[in-house]
């Protein structure tokens, strides 16, 4: 028997079984088996066990654009920079796919973790140069201590892991420590997203409408069509809080198509009841714009309730354009063959479209309430819709100002030739009982 040849096969064996392949590194295995250890290791009762784990902000993003082979290269190169820093007190390991962890032991007090942690940012933060190419990164970090937060490494983990998406959902390129607040932020939203899985069926979700006016002759224009939820339990929740749980949690498509059909419904009902002309406004999402057989179901429902396609109007965020601004524009110009028009919501918040705006298949933009609070208070707010106006009239879009909520706003508005206001100095968003009547 070759020994040399059993000893190489013992090694190899025990390599794969406690090293991560890519990068080198221990593997969550091996950190798993060495965590007692570690704790162990931390007998100074006056220190302090950290553990901090975190990703890279957007890695499919650079799968996608770039491929798995200079994917792993960046896992590798982030590796060796990150095990420079380390002093002896750090053990480092790869959890699997971009997800990392690091236990820093005998930390005496908060500031020790903190110029780590900045360091580990500043590192990270430069380019990455593989292929000739200059490849950009950040992380999102979470950190939990022991015994503070937990004395299992399950649970240590979890609360990292907690800390880590509350820092991605801070913007990213940061770290956050655990505490009760992020606990109760992620009970909270543990808690809608369960009830948010049985809200239609339990019949908690219900439509309001808000009026559209044409500022010339102050007559309804039409209505946008606003989701509403009150929980048995949980009472009201605010839109703004579950409809991001449900685009996270893929809820928002179910939910999508029931506020699509509710509100076609509605439509119906007031086509039969009036002959004057009116919008149905309805809000979608990227994920909905993008959902396999969207615009199949929304002409399905046009169909089903014998809607003239004129009278439905949805609105979408510049931001949910940008998601991916060559494919969205090809969805909005199918869903637009349909016959219903699409108005940009949010004009101007964040995004620099202005190149876009000419190529995106859009009949109607809408200035966002920023700039209409601005409004006898704010010359550049007022400069800024105004030529938003004046640039939608050069496109031959129609313009909805949304947020009107004083006679002041309103005579500006007027003043500069905007086509529609909505807002509280009009109504408030009502139930179809109450709109029904306005119109």
């Amino acid at each position: 028997m070759n020994i040399n040849n059993e000893k190489n096969t013992e090694q190899k064996v025990h390599f794969m079984s406690y090293y991560d392949d890519i990068t080198g590194i221990p593997n969550r295995k091996m950190f798993t088996e060495k965590f007692q250890e570690l704790i162990n290791n931390n007998s100074n009762s006056k220190s302090q066990l950290g553990i901090i784990f975190f990703d890279i902000d957007n890695f499919k993003n650079i799968n996608d654009t770039y491929g798995h082979e200079i994917g792993d290269e960046i896992l590798l190169k982030l590796c060796e920079r990150i095990e420079n820093i380390l002093d002896g007190r750090q053990t480092f390991a790869r959890f699997g796919g971009d997800e990392f962890v690091i236990a820093f032991s005998n930390i005496i007090n908060e500031k020790e973790i903190n110029e780590f942690l900045d360091e580990l940012l500043l590192k990270v933060r430069k380019p990455f140069e593989v292929n000739n190419k200059k490849i950009y990164c950040t992380i999102s970090i979470g950190v939990s201590v022991y015994p503070k937060d937990a004395d299992r490494l399950d649970i240590l983990l979890k609360t990292a892991d907690m800390a880590m998406h509350k820092a991605k959902e801070e913007g990213k390129n940061r770290y956050k420590f655990f505490d009760v607040e992020i606990s109760n932020i992620l009970k909270r939203q543990y808690e809608i997203e369960k009830a948010l899985r049985t809200a239609i069926e339990n019949n908690e979700i219900f439509m309001v409408f808000q009026p559209k006016i044409s500022i010339k002759g102050e007559k309804v224009n039409g209505f946008e069509a606003l989701v509403r939820w009150v929980n048995n339990e949980l009472g009201f929740i605010s839109p703004a809080e579950f409809i991001p749980i449900a685009e996270n949690s893929g809820l928002i498509i179910d939910l999508g198509k029931y506020i699509i059909e509710e509100s076609f419904k509605k439509c119906s009902e007031l086509c039969c009841s009036t002959k004057s002309k009116f919008h149905i406004a309805i809000n979608i999402s990227d994920i909905q714009l993008r959902e396999e057989g969207f615009i199949s179901f929304v002409s399905e429902m046009l169909e089903k309730y014998n809607i003239p396609p004129e009278y439905i109007e949805f609105e979408i965020t510049e931001g949910v354009i940008m998601q991916s601004v060559v494919k969205n524009i090809e969805l909005l110009i199918e869903l637009k063959r349909l016959g219903v028009s699409i108005a940009l919501d949010d004009f101007g918040t964040g995004y620099s479209s202005l190149s876009y705006l000419k190529r995106l298949p859009i009949d109607v933009l809408k200035i966002d309430k920023s700039f209409v609070d601005g409004i006898g208070v704010d010359e550049k707010s007022e400069y800024i819709a105004e030529s938003i106006i004046k640039l939608s009239h050069s496109l031959n879009l129609r313009v909805v100002a949304e947020g009107v909520e004083t006679k002041e706003q309103l005579g500006y508005l007027n003043k500069m030739k905007c086509d529609v206001a909505q807002g509280y100095y009009f109504s408030k968003p009502e139930k179809f009982e109450v709109i029904k009547e306005m119109i």
